[in-house]
């Protein structure tokens, strides 16, 4: 039976503190070698041979290349230490989150690149079959939790209290509760808050391969939980800071316990921090070395560096703890008493089915407002691209081959075209795939724009707040798209002022995400996404439809 956690070397005797000089390091590395058949396991977690056949020392010349999830940047201290005591560079680069790295792996980009990769889990690589990594290595773990103001857990009575799943649930039916958390198609975190909260009300057990043909699915359950969804996100860094910054967003955040720590501790975020009382997931943090084809030595001396920086790792369990606040204890010597823990999907039919129920039936559905700039400056090239990528979106083809996007079941579009004065637009309300009709109707009004005149972005964000806040219970943001600055209608003073009114009574800041591109005003659309709570998206690159893509996840 395959663990949650990948698979791991079995715990060594004693801790030998840190290792100063390359002599050290060597006899660190030989005894572990000289063990390794009985402490490694294999890449579907039975017992197998050791990944390397001779003893060997490490190569000191050449560096270790890590790429990482972005959340272990707070690693970073430790590993420079590591690199110091062990005698060799070790290079770490963050590239983005766990899912969208572990596509970047399966995709081949990080094969010539890197020697190693340290996500939040392996698991969504595994399901794959692909094989890339050689072996496992669990530094430490992180279970989901939940980070809420401690104004609204007395509010709520859950002082001196075990809160459990359905207590949350049951505080969001009844709109005493509103949560932010990630797309689980874009982030590990949102999708273990997803897989926890339906495998509890599923009736799926603990510390055994999660199985959606097992469960009992509970709609209406879900459903409740899901209804005090408030803000949805693409990153977990995104998430933080919008609850950080705009406290009347949400009650808490659900992220890894380690994160919302850390809020505490480095932001002075005055939340308390909840881990159901049934168990959640866990993110487990394994360090694997890639496979090198063709060149067996970088192989095995990645393999050794490896297993030298996690037996650091092991020796450095305190600090780990106590400055990270993740749980440092190695995977494998969990005793029978810890935690229960709900596991990763073992087949890729299972977290899309996640996926899909997710979007489709138990979030809030989207209400996303397109501002798009028709401006006599999108004559030709730009404004093609920009009616192929909504022609994309309408089709559901946008996105990588295996992560493809599109407009979402349920979802409410609205398009504003804008130049000199804001056009009069096209909606959709509650957008279903299936229909042809629906799509036959939005491809026609994309077929028919065409530019002219000038650039009033305010005049088009204020009248999108104004359809948006028609629209109270559902997840609303804009999306401005434009290749120039405002140089028509309200300036940025009146703007300001009339928002100002606005959110006085309705107390509702919808976020404005802005794709940059062309010749747009970097400092004018920096302003509009700070202001509004959103976040800007750099297209000058001429990448547009990329922009497009990662703006999906937060609507």
């Amino acid at each position: 039976m395959t663990s949650a956690y990948p698979s791991s070397l079995s715990q060594s005797d004693g801790n030998s503190g840190s290792r100063n000089g390359k002599s050290k390091v060597i006899l660190v590395v030989i005894l572990l070698l000289v063990a390794a058949g009985a402490y490694v396991f294999g890449q579907d977690g039975s017992n197998g041979a050791a990944p390397w056949d001779d003893e060997r020392s490490i190569d000191y010349s050449k560096p270790l290349k890590i790429v990482a999830a972005t959340e272990l940047s707070d690693m970073e201290p430790f590993i420079k230490q590591a690199s110091a005591d062990l005698g060799f560079d070790i290079q770490m680069d963050y590239d983005s989150g766990t899912l969208v790295n572990t596509r970047n792996l399966l995709d081949g980009a990080y094969s010539d690149k890197y020697d190693a990769t340290w996500f939040a889990t392996d698991a969504f690589a595994k399901v794959q079959g692909a094989n890339p990594q050689t072996f496992h290595y669990s530094i430490a773990r992180s279970p989901i939790a939940l980070g809420i103001k401690k104004d609204v857990m007395d509010r709520l009575g859950w002082y001196h209290k075990e809160i459990k799943w359905a207590d949350i649930a049951d505080a969001a039916a009844r709109g005493d509760l509103t949560f932010g958390m990630t797309d689980p198609q874009e982030s590990n975190s949102g999708f273990l808050t997803l897989l926890s909260v339906f495998a509890e009300f599923g009736h799926l057990p603990k510390n055994e391969p999660f199985d959606v043909s097992k469960a009992s699915i509970n709609e209406p359950r879900l459903k409740d939980f899901f209804s005090g969804q408030t803000i949805t996100s693409g990153s977990s860094g995104w998430l933080r800071d919008t609850f950080l910054k705009n406290p009347d967003k949400a009650d808490g955040i659900f992220n890894y316990q380690s994160v919302l720590e850390s809020m505490k501790e480095n932001d002075g975020a005055d939340i308390d921090v909840i881990i159901p009382e049934e168990g959640t997931g866990v993110a487990d943090y394994p360090i694997s070395p890639l496979r090198k084809a063709g060149d067996r030595d970088a192989e095995q001396d990645s393999q050794a560096k490896v297993m030298a920086l996690s037996r650091w790792f092991d020796d450095h369990r305190a600090e780990v703890e106590e400055k990270t606040h993740l749980d440092a204890e190695p995977v494998y010597a969990r005793n029978e008493d810890a935690e229960p823990y709900y596991q990763y999907p073992e087949t890729q039919g299972d977290i899309d089915f996640l996926n899909r129920l997710y979007h489709d039936v138990l979030r809030r559905p989207a209400d996303s407002n397109f501002l798009l700039d028709t401006s006599g400056s999108m004559q030709g090239k730009r404004l093609k691209d920009l009616k192929a990528i909504l022609t994309s979106l309408i089709n559901g083809t946008a996105g990588e081959r295996d992560n493809p996007k599109g407009f979402s079941r349920r979802e409410t579009i609205k398009l504003m075209p804008f130049s000199s004065k804001v056009a009069e637009g096209y909606t959709q309300e509650r957008f279903d795939p299936d229909s042809a009709e629906q799509k036959r109707g939005l491809q026609d009004y994309v077929n028919g724009l065409q530019p002219r005149g000038e650039t009033a972005i305010y005049d088009a964000v204020l009248q999108a707040y104004e359809q948006a806040e028609k629209k109270g219970d559902l997840l609303s943001s804009i999306v401005l798209m434009t290749d120039g600055a405002s140089n028509a209608g309200t300036n940025r003073k009146d703007f300001i002022n009339r928002l100002d009114r606005k959110l006085a009574t309705t107390k509702r800041k919808i976020p404005v995400f802005v794709i940059l591109y062309g010749e747009s005003s970097e400092e004018e659309m920096n302003f509009l996404a700070e202001y509004t709570g959103g976040k800007v998206f750099d297209a000058r690159s001429g990448d547009m439809a990329k922009a497009f893509e990662e703006i999906r996840s937060y609507q």
